[in-house]
């Protein structure tokens, strides 16, 4: 027996039919308006959906499974409909859209997340080099005024030294460069690019995962050819919004505006790799939006880069502090969806839904992934490097931790899907697993963390669908790639 997966999400489109999506799989079905019919009758009833490899009943008719016409002779059209009928419902098993009656699908979840949480096939470490900046965003979650300074050569050749002692036994890794801004310490950046890569070529273990977080500033053509020969395969830059807001939001911690120079360093890495735009939105600019979007089309970017929103919100340290209001889950998720439907409008991909998670909401719940700061100590997130290391959950000197940092790494250990914000019973629980503790930890609200689809999947599931008939080069009804997430 089999019933309909509670991570099966269910919505109409505007052509009859249905959008179905599973968050555990990942998985996308759009049904015809006879598909649909029969699929939602077996969702009502699973006891009228077929077993798999066993025929259907033949209730359709025409050409379309779910048409209501008398079931023919044994070799005419009935059969053909009742063999159709049976297919999809193989089809919607073995997606995943319906599971086994007695299978317990929150608890398997949670296993999987306790049993990544420990996995080591894959390792992933983040390096942060320096905190400094070239420019001063006010609402900047790193601590760049308290001087962390820059890594020592010290610190530099122990870093390589440690991550060859993490090697052994891996089967794939990841190096992620985020500072401050990476790119202000290029001895550091080049040198400790060319050894970490030459160590896991050495060990054996394939790089996926290439990656670096810049404000685009200091990019030039010479340097995007210079990324590429190293293998970098993912950028993100930011702008927030057109030039003249931009320059507000962004400005450099020298004076003046970095606009042009971020759309310049932009247009010069596309060639080079895969390249995401984060626009970070407020209430300032969270309904204007759409003339950054005009600009970027104008630069000849539509279709060569990926462009999403995120939300801007209040670390601790700056409480108060912030020039414009933050906004909250709810309003960021209607902004989001406007914001994905001005950039499809525009030949940008829409910020599409992730695949499930496999261990967490992101690196930090993780005992395989490491942040490494500029004197050497661990973290769980990016946005928790200080100078004063208050937030470590290590070093990579020593194998033991301090008191201090077995309870900031309990922290991570113990965060995780809770009754209390609704977790266990969300449809989208296979992706957030609990959703980003350090936005949790930093508002204070328990559901903050979740991600902003909670509040508009169904608008969500349709912009997907119509974007993916626009471009018509991968049907809504295949899965995704999950290293697109």
């Amino acid at each position: 027996m089999f019933r309909l997966s509670k991570y099966t999400i269910m919505t109409t489109d505007d052509e009859g039919g249905a959008l179905w999506y599973n968050a555990a799989t990942g998985e996308r079905r759009c049904l015809t308006p006879g598909e649909a019919r029969l699929a939602s009758a077996w969702a009502t009833d699973s006891s009228t959906l077929p077993e798999p490899g066993v025929p259907a009943s033949g209730t359709g008719g025409g050409g379309d499974p779910g048409e209501s016409a008398p079931v023919a002779s044994s070799n005419g059209s009935g059969e053909r409909v009742a063999a159709r009928e049976a297919a999809l419902a193989d089809e919607l098993i073995r997606k995943g859209f319906f599971v086994d009656a007695a299978r317990r699908e929150t608890r398997d979840i949670l296993v999987r997340l306790k049993a990544e949480r420990r996995a080591r096939a894959h390792l992933g470490l983040t390096v942060l080099a320096t905190l400094d900046c070239n420019l001063a965003c006010p609402y900047c979650v790193v601590r760049t005024s308290q001087g962390a300074g820059y890594m020592s050569a010290r610190v530099q050749r122990r870093l390589l030294s440690w991550w060859k002692e993490q090697l052994p036994g891996r089967r794939s890794c990841s190096l992620d460069w985020m500072g401050g801004e990476p790119l202000l310490y290029p001895d550091a950046f080049w040198a400790l690019c060319n050894e970490l890569l030459a160590i896991a070529r050495s060990e054996g273990v394939r790089v996926i995962r290439h990656a670096m977080a810049t404000n685009g500033v200091s990019v030039t053509p010479e340097l995007a050819d210079q990324l590429r020969s190293l293998g970098m395969n993912h950028i993100q830059i930011t702008l927030d919004g057109p030039e003249s807001y931009h320059d507000r939001s962004r400005p450099m911690a020298s004076g003046g505006g970095s606009y042009r120079r971020i759309v310049e360093g932009l247009k010069a890495v596309v060639p080079a790799c895969r390249v995401q735009v984060r626009v970070n939105l407020t209430t300032a600019n969270s309904s204007g939006f759409e003339p950054l979007l005009d600009e970027l089309a104008a630069e000849g970017l539509a279709g060569k880069v990926g462009i999403y929103p995120a939300r801007v919100f209040e670390p601790e340290h700056r409480k108060g502090a912030l020039p414009v209001p933050t906004l909250d889950r709810e309003a960021f998720a209607r902004a989001a969806t406007r914001f994905a439907v001005a950039a499809m409008e525009r030949g940008f991909p829409p910020p599409l839904l992730p695949p499930p998670s496999t261990g967490g909401f992101c690196g930090a719940y993780r005992s395989s992934h490491f942040v490494v700061g500029p004197r050497g100590l661990l973290y769980g997130c990016p946005g928790q490097v200080t100078a004063g290391g208050e937030y470590a959950v290590g070093s990579i000197f020593s194998p033991d931790r301090t008191s201090e940092q077995e309870v900031n790494q309990a922290f991570y250990d113990q965060y995780g899907p809770t009754k209390a914000n609704g977790c266990f019973t969300c449809k989208l629980l296979p992706i957030c697993l609990g959703g980003c503790p350090e936005v949790v930890r930093a508002s204070g609200v328990l559901d903050d963390g979740c991600v902003p689809w909670r509040d508009c999947l169904d608008t969500q599931l349709v912009i997907e669908h119509e974007w993916m008939k626009l471009t018509k080069e991968e049907p809504w009804n295949e899965k995704r790639d999950s290293s697109s997430r």
